[in-house]
């Protein structure tokens, strides 16, 4: 009985490690031959066999990654590694605690990023250095504030008394968000009047774009699939991810202009678009938390 090519297919189960070597050898070989003239002496014939056998361990390769991967060999590898040392397979089983320990990380590189500008801001003196040293460390006191509010509320033994003062954090976060778009205010105030902006060279602002949007979709994808499941302490820590998501946007919207160019008329009138709407969710966010923490506050408090 003949098998269907998809049949065939299917069935093709080529070895990791060779399928790299040969994938690696001749796409290295296609590349030298199309780049160079080192290969310019071979028949033509025989490049175009070495494109089409480049291509087909290309493909094999692929698949023989998607195969291992399936297979599940790579998952328990990585879960056994990770369980022989408690604090990792904390962090792998606690989704609370790693988001915890992410947001003392935050806290650290925001730390950084906050007292290196506001040096450089005082030192060359820029106005622009200044706002963003201002925001960063916004965002700092805003996490620090909530993992101390977090290590005291984990104490607490009454339920409602641990509850209103979860509530009663996520409300000032709110009210902290409010006063962080005054800060955004004045940074595209800076962008749209002096075209103040960011800037990556080369291949860097790809990577930084399609991390600056996986980080957006994730922090939606949490908040819409996700937040019921969680202490409002924890809401607050992955809503500071979505705002700064939000933030990330912007600043990748201005680093496109600075790599990519294009009518400086146009810059302006995107860059306050964006700058405004970033704001305005911002500003919306924060209010929806200080209302909703007041809300449930006032329901605990009556029972």
């Amino acid at each position: 009985m003949k098998k269907s090519v998809k049949e065939l297919i299917s069935e093709f189960d080529p070895p990791l490690l060779p399928c790299i070597i040969f994938a690696a050898v001749l796409s290295a070989a296609s590349v030298i031959s199309v780049a160079t003239d080192l290969l310019a002496p071979l028949p033509e014939i025989i490049c175009y066999i070495l494109y089409a056998c480049s291509a087909v361990s290309l493909t094999a390769m692929v698949r023989s990654i998607i195969k291992f991967i399936k297979s599940g060999k790579p998952k328990r590898k990585i879960n056994a590694v990770l369980h022989s040392n408690r604090f990792f397979s904390r962090i792998a089983d606690d989704i609370d605690f790693r988001i915890v320990t992410m947001a003392y990380c935050s806290f650290g590189i925001n730390a950084a990023f906050g007292l290196a500008k506001l040096a450089a801001g005082i030192f060359l003196p820029s106005y622009w250095l200044i706002t963003l040293a201002a925001y960063y460390i916004l965002l700092c006191v805003i996490r620090i504030f909530l993992l101390r509010a977090n290590g005291r509320i984990v104490s607490v033994k009454d339920e409602k008394q641990r509850l209103l003062r979860e509530w009663k954090a996520y409300g000032i976060c709110g009210r902290l968000f409010m006063v962080m778009t005054l800060i955004l205010n004045g940074a595209i105030v800076l962008i749209v009047k002096d075209g103040h902006g960011f800037r990556y060279n080369g291949f860097l602002i790809y990577a930084v774009a399609l991390y600056d949007f996986y980080c957006l979709i994730s922090s939606i994808v949490y908040i819409t699939n996700r937040r019921k499941n969680h202490t409002p302490i924890i809401e607050s820590i992955k809503t500071i991810k979505l705002s700064t998501s939000l933030v990330s946007m912007l600043s990748l919207q201005t680093a496109m202009f600075a790599s990519f160019g294009g009518d400086l008329d146009y810059q302006t009138k995107m860059n306050f678009i964006v700058g405004t709407a970033v704001c305005v969710l911002i500003f919306l966010l924060g209010l929806f938390m200080a209302v909703r923490a007041h809300v449930n506050k006032k329901i605990i408090a009556e029972f």
